[in-house]
């Protein structure tokens, strides 16, 4: 039986969605599996802290570090922004 997923668990899904976005072969990317200690939040607020492998543009797979503020707002992710660094 599929357990339904948390808030926690669909900020992680979000922030990878976001993080992709801004990837330049999205498709290399490798996540590590979830860990509630990626994710805190304050109020509506949510920050996702974590790293993805994935090919730089020359095609040579390098590790990034990310971290992802966003606010939720209904069903909706708001004022995304997203920090990427080697």
């Amino acid at each position: 039986r599929q357990r339904q997923m948390g808030i926690r668990d669909r900020a992680y899904t979000a922030a990878k969605f976001y993080v992709n976005k801004q990837l330049k072969a999205p498709a290399t990317a490798d996540y590590p599996m979830y860990d509630k200690n990626f994710i805190t939040h304050h109020n509506d607020s949510y920050t996702v802290s974590s790293y993805v492998d994935a090919e730089n543009s020359f095609g040579v797979k390098g590790r990034l570090y990310y971290t992802v503020t966003m606010e939720r707002d209904g069903k909706d992710w708001t004022n995304v922004n997203v920090n990427l660094r080697e």
